[in-house]
């Protein structure tokens, strides 16, 4: 069917050209976004060295290896780590004054997920400041670069943007109602979910204050990206996933690399022997928490592994073996119908409108239940 169905068009055509040639999807998939995730610690280290913070680009770039939260979605087989590479490359373009790359490098990243026009915005008005006008050349190679996806899109499915917008709006406008921020509490919870993301929200914010006060204005267009990006969630209906925050994490982590860095400095200056040790032993400590917290998460993706091969790959394949070749699957609307659909070969009806928007009226309250 003509439908737009996923939120990562680019990273879909990606996996449809490695099927094509003959590699199986799941494992090349896995393999593009943990290539995506390694890239993504020498990307971090580069913006901040730019920026003139070399120190805390070290940092930041241990931090970014060893966070549970880029690992988990780096290995989940979904996009995130390749749009959150072409976040931090847009603003290492930024800072080398290379603003035509950048363009190209946005244009591919609303391929990849159209909501990254938040980052094209912030960066265009970051551009526009510093030269004082609008930057009509690198506009110009970024609607050369969208414009074929956008005409065949439009052509083919009737608009660029996915359906699954729609299809999220219309879910939650079932649960939630005529609510304002719904789901600040949620937002909140992300910042704090353990005691390590608590302690990195810290230093994360003593790094913001920091930066403020130092007047590094090198950083200031980023973190413009970072309230704007955040601000558009809490206002939203869509409620908030760590996967959600992966594209802005870098940027996060930053920050608390340039707290602890400052840190390790008011330590040498206090006590002038500690120059040699203060910012190893930092480095250190805060590595060894972030391994420790990194251990839950390996157990949770053995589990959700173990899940998926004894539960939802085997219905995949049974369905595969007693359905005819033209039969639609219908599936609940808490169900998932990636793997049903990957290992079935059959088409999938999807109640939750992703890839069946037919079903989005249904979300409304006059009917008792969506699966109904």
């Amino acid at each position: 069917e003509h439908v737009l169905g996923t939120t990562a068009p680019l990273y879909a055509m990606l996996l449809a050209l490695g099927i094509k040639a003959g590699l199986p999807g799941l494992a090349f998939g896995k393999g593009l976004t943990i290539l995506a995730d390694a890239s993504l610690c020498v990307a971090v280290y580069t913006w901040l060295r730019t920026l003139g913070q070399e120190r805390a680009g070290r940092l930041a770039a241990l931090l970014v290896a060893l966070s549970p939260r880029l690992v988990h979605w780096s290995v989940s087989g979904m996009g995130m780590s390749l749009v959150t590479l072409g976040a931090i490359c847009t603003w290492i373009a930024f800072a080398r004054g290379r603003y035509r790359t950048a363009y190209a490098i946005l244009a591919l990243l609303f391929i990849a997920r159209w909501d990254s026009l938040v980052l094209t915005l912030a960066f265009t008005l970051a551009v526009t400041f510093r030269q004082r006008r609008l930057p009509l050349g690198g506009l110009a190679v970024f609607a050369l670069v969208v414009a074929p996806w956008v005409a065949f899109a439009t052509w083919y499915f009737g608009s660029p943007i996915p359906v699954t917008w729609a299809a999220k709006a219309a879910v939650q406008s079932r649960v939630l109602g005529p609510a304002i921020a719904p789901y600040w509490r949620e937002l909140v919870h992300l910042f704090v979910a353990s005691a390590w993301d608590a302690l990195l929200s810290l230093a994360a914010f003593a790094g913001l204050l920091r930066v403020l006060a130092r007047r590094r204005t090198a950083f200031f267009p980023a973190l413009v990206w970072y309230g704007v990006f955040w601000g558009v969630f809490l206002l939203s209906r869509a409620a908030p996933s760590d996967r959600y925050a992966l594209s802005s994490y870098p940027v996060y982590l930053g920050l608390a690399a340039i707290a602890v860095v400052a840190l390790a400095d008011r330590l040498s200056a206090l006590a002038p022997r500690a120059e040699r040790w203060a910012l190893p032993a930092l480095a250190g400590a805060a590595a060894l928490l972030a391994f420790t917290a990194l251990l839950p998460e390996q157990r949770r993706l053995a589990s959700n592994q173990a899940y998926e091969q004894r539960v939802r790959a085997p219905v995949g394949r049974w369905l595969s073996e007693h359905g005819a070749p033209h039969d639609r699957v219908l599936v609940t609307s808490q169900s998932s119908i990636g793997y049903f659909g990957y290992y079935s070969g059959l088409a999938m009806i999807d109640p939750k409108g992703l890839v069946t928007p037919t079903a989005l009226p249904f979300w409304q309250k006059s009917y008792a239940y969506p699966d109904l």
